[in-house]
This record gives structure tokens, C-alpha cells and sequence, in this order.
């Protein structure tokens, strides 16, 4: 069998990239391992912000996909005492019903003529290319949007460039809960900042919905990975420190998993040994197309999917393959710079202790206003060391000092990578030395 695109992996990075392919024209083969009823089902805080489906030509979600609109975020400081909203001003968020959300995708890329093969493992190799189901399949191109799946990591190998290198991830635990708190204000999604709890992570309770007597939400914990985490336990801490919205509930399902939260591949586009592409793309986890401020990868991964299918539909138009590598310009437009400069900015908040990130937030070093410039990857306005001793309340002093000093590298670091990104090479020949000061400045962050 002969089709212009194979697309391995039916998450929302293959399903958009698939729905774009075949609606232009494209003989598009879709194919998952998982059987077609559990297609969009994964453990996730499921929450997306709509801006993301603006960008990528849905106007907005049929009902059935999710359970509520969310007008914002709160995020809460350790000691409970200091909160900063980002309202979502001229948008909203959603709260999905990740499998319908899923099998929505899926029926749009159908729609627009993608083939589609549930309950098939596909194995790609230099030397028997590729099989599908056990058989052979022949594709100029593919795109692989199979998550952090053994298969996306060994077709890794297969290309020039792409490895594991300053590449960093977080485990997560999460519940489906059954609430009865005192009070809670269920249009808002709340993250709990608590580096003894959650290292280098979160805690987060997403309201998904409200029954007569209850709130259903989504609660859970994403950290650094650890040999012994115990974030089962961890998670349980962290509902010992809210018995208002905690005491009492009910676990309804639970689960976990692993998210990358780095810099995107060095190359989304394999390579062969003599810089060439080689006709495999990689996209939404399998890409490291995530954000690393929320560990959010839904709206980032469509967006990966969208550049790109732009990327092989130019190709399949010119017959060029090394149109291919402008996929990775594409990306970088449509999502990765903002991606890049969040990993700068979190690396620093991520080093600080619960005393510093106290101290910024009840001593008003970081504003509501900052936390959308972290959301942006935005350089954040911090105060001069003379303000902070002068203005800040003398218990917050010291630690707010050191805050600040983490937040103003961190302003160093986001205009150094901006600045390094702005020269991605046009072309793969200037790619090994590009990558090796990529891997200096992340070394000295």
C-alpha cells in the first residue's frame, strides 16, 4: 500500500496534522495502537486555553467535548497566604472530556479523508522501512505523534541530532475526585506552588464540574523525577493542606505518567548522516512540543501537528524533501519561542525554595501581572534590590532578595535564548554548531 503521509499516533498532534494533510489533497494514513474507544483517553490536568484552537482554525468546541468554560488561574504561594490570578481576558479556558475531546479530533481528520487504523503498532526501520499491523507500508513521509512511547524513542535513533541531551521531564499522579468543600469558586483552575511537596513541580485542583452536592474535579501533582518519589503519598500531603476542599472526598479514578518538559528536539525533522531529511517528523510529545510552565501539551502539540502538516504539504507541492526542515521554522513561529522562553523563566522559579517564592509573592515582587508574562515567556519587570529592602516587609527581606536575583537571571537567560533561536538555521548544514551553543547556554542555566 502507497500513501503520501503516514501519521503514527491519533493524539491531538496527529490528529490535526492528518485532518490538514488529507484536506489538502494528501492520501493520509492515520493509525494508533490503541483500539478507537479509547482514542483521547490519558491522564492530564485537561485543561486547554482557547486561544490555542483560534490559531489552528477550530472557532470553538462542540458541548459534548468538555465540561466547562474556566475564566482563569490562581496560583498559590506555599504558605497559602498570597495568590496571583491570570484572568483569561478575551478568551477562555476548557475543562475536556478528554475521550470525547479525542474522538472529535479523530472524526475531523476522517472527515477531511485521513484513513484511519485502530488497533495497529507500527515499527519503522532503515532497513525493512516500514510495517504497520505486520505489513508493509510505503509513505514519502511520517510524522510520529506517539507520545513518550519506546517506539518515539527508538525512531530517535534512527535520525542525526536527536537526543536526549539537557532534556528534562516530570512524573505526575493524578484524581478524578468527588468534592464537598466549604467553598470554591469552580470557574477557576487553582495550582498550588510547594517545592517540599512537589519539587521542581505542582500541585493542581481543576474544578471539572458541579453535581447537587458535590464538585468533580481534576487533582493532582506533577514533580521532579526522583528514584523514590512516593508521589502517591505526595499527593495525599498535599490534600492534608487544604481539609476545606479536601476532607471527605472520594476518588472516582486515578492514574499517571511521564511529560517532557524542555526545549523542543533540536530538529523536529530527521536527518540522515549527510544532513538530509529523511522523510520522519516528530510532534507533540515524541517532539518535546510541550509547555515547561504548566506541563500543558494539547494546544502546543495541535499546534505542532498544524506546522507540520504545512511543512509536508509544501513538500508534496514541490517535491522537495528538504522542505521538510522548515517545519521546524513553522514550529518556532507557531508555538516554540514562546516554549523556549517559559523554560528559561522556569528553570529559575523552579531552583527557588518555598521561602523565596514566598517571599516574591507575599511580598509583592511578583504581580498578577507577571503571571501572564511567565504564561508569554515574557521578560517579568522585577524590583531593584534597594526597593525590595525599602518596601518589603522585614521577615521577606532577605529570602525576596534572593528571589529576585534567580528572576532577574532568568530575565538574562530568556533574551540570550531569543536571541539564539532567532538564528535557527535555515538549513540542516548549520545545524551542529547551532546545537552546541544551545547546549552551553542550557548547561549554564
Amino acid at each position: 500500500m502507497k500513501y503520501d503521509v503516514l501519521v503514527i499516533g491519533a493524539g491531538p498532534a496527529g490528529t490535526i496534522a492528518a485532518s490538514n494533510l488529507a484536506g489538502s489533497g494528501l492520501e493520509t494514513l492515520l493509525v494508533d495502537a490503541k483500539p478507537k474507544e479509547e482514542i483521547g483517553k490519558k491522564v492530564c490536568g485537561n485543561a486547554l486555553g482557547g486561544q490555542h484552537l483560534e490559531t489552528i482554525g477550530i472557532p470553538d468546541l462542540p458541548d459534548y467535548t468538555y465540561y466547562q468554560r474556566v475564566k482563569g488561574i490562581r496560583l498559590y504561594s506555599p504558605n497559602l497566604k498570597a495568590s496571583l490570578n491570570l484572568e483569561l481576558e478575551g478568551t477562555h479556558g476548557y475543562m475536556l472530556d478528554r475521550k470525547e475531546f479525542g474522538s472529535y479530533l479523530l472524526n475531523r481528520a476522517r472527515n477531511q479523508g485521513a484513513e484511519f487504523l485502530d488497533n495497529h503498532k507500527a515499527e519503522i526501520s532503515l532497513s525493512s522501512g516500514i510495517v504497520v499491523g505486520g505489513k508493509k507500508i510505503k509513505a514519502d513521509m511520517t510524522l510520529v505523534a506517539s507520545g513518550m512511547s519506546n517506539f518515539s524513542r527508538n525512531i530517535k535513533e534512527l535520525s542525526s541530532f536527536q537526543t536526549d541531551k539537557n532534556k528534562e521531564t516530570v512524573i505526575a499522579f493524578r484524581q478524578i475526585l468527588k468534592l464537598k468543600p466549604k467553598d470554591m469558586d469552580t470557574k477557576y483552575l487553582m495550582i498550588h506552588l510547594n517545592q517540599e511537596i512537589a519539587p521542581v513541580g505542582y500541585c493542581w485542583t481543576f474544578p471539572m464540574y458541579e453535581t447537587d452536592d458535590s464538585v468533580v474535579a481534576n487533582v493532582g501533582i506533577g514533580m521532579a523525577k526522583q528514584e523514590n518519589p512516593m508521589i502517591k503519598q505526595r499527593l495525599e500531603n498535599y490534600k492534608e493542606l487544604l481539609p476545606d476542599i479536601f476532607s471527605g472526598s472520594e476518588v472516582l479514578e486515578s492514574g499517571g505518567g511521564e511529560v517532557p518538559i524542555s526545549h523542543p528536539q533540536e530538529t523536529l525533522v530527521g536527518l540522515d548522516k549527510h544532513l538530509k531529511p529523511n522523510g520522519i517528523l516528530l510532534a507533540g510529545d515524541a517532539g518535546n512540543t510541550v509547555s515547561p510552565i504548566h506541563d500543558g501539551g494539547i494546544g502546543s502539540s495541535m499546534k505542532a501537528g498544524k506546522a507540520a502538516a504545512e511543512a509536508m504539504i509544501l513538500t508534496h507541492e514541490t517535491g522537495e524533501l528538504d522542505n521538510l526542515f522548515t517545519y521546524n521554522s513553522g514550529y518556532l513561529d507557531a508555538y516554540g519561542y514562546k516554549q523556549v522562553k517559559q523554560l528559561m523563566l522556569m528553570k529559575q522559579i523552579r531552583k527557588s525554595n518555598n521561602h523565596e517564592i514566598d517571599a516574591a509573592m507575599c511580598g509583592g515582587i511578583i504581580k498578577d501581572e507577571d503571571i501572564e508574562k511567565i504564561s508569554m515567556g515574557q521578560e517579568l519587570k522585577i524590583p531593584t534590590f534597594d526597593k525590595i529592602r525599602r518596601g518589603v516587609r522585614a521577615k521577606f527581606r532577605k529570602d525576596g532578595i534572593f528571589a529576585a536575583k534567580k528572576l532577574l537571571k532568568a530575565n538574562r537567560l530568556v533574551k540570550e535564548i531569543t536571541e539564539l533561536y532567532e538564528e535557527y538555521p535555515a538549513a540542516p548544514v548549520a545545524l551542529p554548531y547551532w546545537i552546541s551553543k544551545l547546549d552551553n547556554l542550557l548547561e549554564r542555566a
